[in-house]
C-alpha cells in the first residue's frame, strides 16, 4: 500500500510541474529533456528494466517523494 501512496504523490508532483507522464501498473514513466525514465514502485521485472536501459532509458526506484523530486531535478539540470 505504501508504494501506491508514493506513486500517487509522484504523479501529483508531475502534474504540478507540467511533466509529461503516464502510469502503467506500478510504474511511472516520464519524459524529461528528451530522456525516457521509468520510476518503479513495487515488484517489477528485471528483464523489463534491462530492456529499457538497453534502449537508452533509465530506471529508478525512489524510496521517498524527496528522492523522486531530487532525481527529477537532477535530470532537468542536465544529468
Amino acid at each position: 500500500m505504501r508504494e501506491n501512496r508514493l506513486l500517487l504523490n509522484c504523479v501529483k508532483y508531475c502534474k504540478s510541474e507540467g511533466i509529461f507522464h503516464t502510469v502503467v501498473k506500478d510504474s511511472l514513466f516520464v519524459c524529461i529533456n528528451e530522456k525516457f525514465i521509468a520510476f518503479r514502485f513495487g515488484a517489477a521485472s528485471v528483464k523489463d528494466d534491462k530492456r529499457l536501459v538497453k534502449n537508452g532509458g533509465r530506471v529508478y526506484r525512489p524510496p521517498t517523494l524527496e528522492d523522486f523530486v531530487g532525481t527529477i531535478r537532477k535530470i532537468q539540470g542536465g544529468d
